[in-house]
Formats: C-alpha cells, structure tokens, sequence
C-alpha cells in the first residue's frame, strides 16, 4: 500500500534521502558503497540489481531481437518495434509501406547496372 501512497519512510543513512521500500533503499545504498553483487556471467561487468544486468544483457551481449516484418530492421524492444510499424503506415512519413523502400536519390537496380558496366 505504501508504494501507491507515495509513503516514504525509508530513510538513507548516508544522505538522508527517503524511499518507499527497503528494497529501493537497499539498492540506494548499494550507490554509495558500490557494492554490486550481481555479476554478468558474459563479461566482467557488475550490478546494483538482477534488473540492471538483465538490461545489460539484453542490451550488450544479445542484441535487437524483434524484426519488422516489413523492412526487416531489428529492435530491442516490444514497444520500439509498434512505434517503428506505425511510421510504415503513416503517409507523411518516410518509412511508409506505400513507397519503394529504396530511397529516392538511389539508382535504380537496373541504373546500377549500367553504371557496374560502365566500370
């Protein structure tokens, strides 16, 4: 119920700053003292939390994961990957489905071509 109220009756040793849970002090006081007790099992980096190496992962050793289906360009995220399709069926925008996906001051393949000939 605390976390709803906004309730912070966690207060900081060090500089006084109050938190809603014991959790989110913890994790505070981790900030001061610099213990980082969660270890990435990829590389040597350490974290205040499970959450904050989860994120490491994800976003240092695993990379984007999620493709458009469309343009086929990958994202992190679930969300960034909605917001990317929705420029797809947005007219004034240039990712738009409707145009080619090449971009207009590119050749076209059959310029390119005749230009490779031309070598």
């Amino acid at each position: 119920m605390v976390k709803h109220t906004g309730e912070k009756n966690f207060k900081c040793d060090i500089c006084s700053r109050l938190f809603v849970s014991k959790e989110a002090l913890l994790y505070h006081t981790r900030r001061h003292t610099g213990d980082k007790p969660y270890s990435c099992t990829l590389c040597d980096e350490k974290f205040v939390n499970a959450s904050a190496r989860a994120e490491h992962i994800k976003f240092k050793h695993n990379g984007p994961t999620l493709m458009c289906e469309i343009c086929s360009r990958k994202f992190f995220t679930p969300n960034f990957l909605k917001q990317h399709i929705k420029k797809h069926h947005d007219p004034s925008n240039k990712l738009y489905a409707g145009r080619s996906l090449i971009p207009p001051n590119v050749p076209a393949v059959e310029n390119m071509r005749v230009r490779l000939g031309d070598l």
